[in-house]
């Protein structure tokens, strides 16, 4: 923890306003205020998950203004992060009102949902162009945050239009992130969430950064439908065929014969871009930072 030290913040700075939600059975979030600036508070419940709970904070103590880190909280494994008050792009798209702290919706324009994917790809840009590259390894809805650029911790109520400059989203949920050296052959097998995941990582072989670019496809195809990934395949149809297994759902993605998909009105330019993103050859995947090129030419 030494080299967290530079990091950590007094007590008698933060002033506790209430718990906030829990991340899995991990994790306990509570809002706070620290100098001012609305922030969560988040510790570790289970001893077992302290290890990878360090980890990451030791990861996030060296990104800049791409993450949400602050520092680290008094003795406790606490983790203070800045209030993101939108909540996850998940609950934004579900239109959900899920966080205890703005009763209104959160709805999403076109133009808004553009902006919420360049800062994802912008986030992904950093971490795979740091001196030592950093694999998200889990990215998904629940672990992009939004917040808005108003100096404001309240957003405007739901009869208000937002303006699209003013959705912010940062990346989170590093805590399955790790450095990879150049000369590293293999990574953990099964790691990230089932419905996001890569096909050679389900299979259990090497990946890389390409990985998270087909996370990223499927985080494009989820912002244009506003479903979760492969919903038509996880839920009883009318004609009574049951939802896929896991096991079914894992060889559907590994053979390329289940895809995310897109809505009739999407833009052919952001379709060709999340479909490049799903190549099964990872080889045939653009880096992040072609992907963010050919987003900006767009506008």
């Amino acid at each position: 923890m030494g080299a967290l030290a530079l990091f950590r913040v007094r007590r008698s700075d933060v002033t506790l306003i209430q718990s906030y939600r829990h991340r899995g059975a991990k994790y306990h979030i509570r809002r706070a205020e620290y100098l001012g600036q609305a922030v969560a508070l988040t510790s570790c419940r289970d001893s077992h998950h302290i290890p990878s709970f360090v980890a990451e904070m030791k990861l996030l103590s060296t990104y800049d203004q791409n993450s949400v880190w602050w520092g680290t909280y008094t003795s406790d494994l606490t983790l203070v992060t800045e209030f993101m008050v939108g909540g996850t792009l998940r609950e934004a798209l579900a239109r959900s009102s899920s966080t205890l702290f703005f009763s209104h919706t959160f709805q999403l324009s076109w133009q808004q949902k553009l902006t919420i994917a360049r800062h994802v790809v912008d986030g992904l840009v950093y971490l795979h162009s740091l001196d030592t590259k950093v694999l998200h390894r889990d990215l998904t809805s629940h672990h992009v945050l939004l917040t808005v650029s108003s100096p404001s911790s309240s957003l405007p109520s739901c009869s208000q239009s937002l303006q699209p400059s003013s959705v912010v989203a940062k990346l989170h949920g590093f805590h399955r992130s790790r450095p990879v050296q150049c000369d590293d052959l293999t990574l953990t097998t099964g790691v990230g969430t089932l419905v996001y995941a890569a096909p050679e990582v389900l299979q259990g072989g090497y990946y890389d950064d390409r990985a998270d670019m087909f996370s990223l496809g499927v985080v494009l195809s989820e912002l244009d439908t506003e479903e979760m990934p492969y919903y038509e395949n996880l839920q009883m149809s009318c004609g009574g065929k049951p939802p896929l297994s896991n096991a079914a759902l894992s060889v559907g993605i590994m053979t390329g014969s289940l895809e995310p998909t897109f809505s009739r009105d999407c833009p052919a330019w952001y379709v060709a871009l999340a479909r490049d993103c799903l190549q099964l050859d990872p080889h045939l995947r653009p880096s992040a930072s072609k992907v963010a090129y050919r987003m900006r030419v767009q506008n």
